[in-house]
């Protein structure tokens, strides 16, 4: 499942419009509409906010997990590590102001 999918499924199930959700989050709802409809792709300051609102892992919202609990393990499906940026969100999201780059870089 894409971001855009996953994200139009929890709009779906929270009952809120794309509209709704880009003036909670400040955001324009042209961009927004760019990531519902996979024309755009989040940053990861971005997907945290999403992780937040809906209260979903970024392991979910990516579609590395279908479970949309917050865990502090990243693992696909079938139990292997998730290979997307996923991983790297994990331990930046309990440090609320990291600067996602990767240790030695």
């Amino acid at each position: 499942m894409s971001f855009g999918q996953r994200l139009k499924q929890l709009l779906r199930e929270k009952r809120i419009s794309q509209r709704q959700l880009a003036r909670d989050l400040d955001m324009a709802p042209t961009t927004l509409s760019g990531y519902a409809n996979d024309h755009r792709e989040p940053n990861f300051f971005t997907l945290i906010q999403f992780a937040d609102y809906f209260q979903v892992s970024v392991d979910y919202l990516l579609g590395c997990s279908d479970d949309p609990g917050r865990s502090h393990a990243s693992r696909s499906r079938d139990g292997e590590a998730c290979s997307g940026p996923a991983g790297i969100l994990e331990g930046t999201h309990a440090d609320n102001g990291a600067s996602g780059k990767r240790n030695g870089g």
